[in-house]
């Protein structure tokens, strides 16, 4: 009988550490690893889950690792963010400033397990506008309105007051970066010596020009703008640089 008796004691003491070592590792934190292509640009990092977010940084074509605890989060890499972000809140542009040259990645990630592995690929959330008067000059200003003020957490677009002036390049364009939006309701007013003269619905005069907003990258526009002598717009010719199209209004 004593024959039996060492076997089973040493069988349930096996078991006894094994359960403790589940039950430790049930508890321990999970190893978020997230890699990205580049040459060590400097990104943010933003850890959203119902507990504080976190806000942290990443080179590109530098493996980031950080514990995280067990369950459900949100990780996003932005590039090219600037000062933007609040914490807590996401990417917030200021009133009167266009959007930042931002690329993004988000995804829902499920921590489990000792370690969890997510490739960011970076996709360009604004477009550029480049805008050319025909004549050129004529004392015009401009100012552009809209719905869409930022990005959450998660990085999809934040509603919020959106409002900016487009800035001269050097090569006579007036340009400004929009957020990537949702819907077509972007505005843009046109001023002569603080005299409003028209509003137009320039969320509109892109859609019926084709250009999407759903494009993983946001293509860049260029617009061509013809002022009559009484200073007010008549119509525009807007291309898209990729496919270099124009389309009159």
């Amino acid at each position: 009988m004593s024959r039996w008796l060492f076997p089973l004691f040493f069988s349930v003491l096996a078991l006894v550490p094994s359960s403790c070592i589940k039950e430790d590792r049930d508890s321990c934190p999970c190893v978020l690893v997230i890699s990205t292509e580049g040459s060590e640009e400097l990104c943010s990092v933003y850890l959203s889950r119902e507990e504080e977010p976190v806000t942290d940084s990443l080179r590109t074509g530098v493996e980031y690792r950080r514990p995280v605890s067990r369950g459900f989060l949100y990780a996003t890499v932005a590039l090219g963010d600037g000062e933007t972000f609040v914490h807590g809140k996401g990417i917030v542009i200021p009133k009167g400033e266009d959007c930042p040259p931002v690329r993004l990645w988000s995804r829902p990630v499920k921590a489990v397990g000792e370690t969890v592995s997510r490739k960011a690929v970076l996709s360009k959330d604004y477009c550029l506008v480049r805008m050319r008067l025909v004549p050129s000059g004529g004392g015009l200003e401009f100012t552009v309105r809209g719905d869409i003020a930022g990005f959450d957490l998660d990085g999809s677009p934040a509603e919020g007051e959106f409002e900016c002036t487009p800035r001269a390049s050097e090569d006579g364009f007036l340009e400004f970066r929009l957020p990537r939006q949702t819907d077509n309701s972007l505005l843009m007013d046109v001023f002569s010596d603080g005299v409003l003269l028209r509003t137009f619905a320039l969320g509109e005069i892109l859609f019926r020009a084709g250009y999407s907003w759903k494009d993983k990258d946001l293509k860049d526009i260029s617009m061509e703008v013809s002022c009559t002598a009484s200073v007010l717009l008549t119509d525009f010719s807007i291309w898209e640089n990729v496919e270099n199209r124009e389309i009159l209004l």
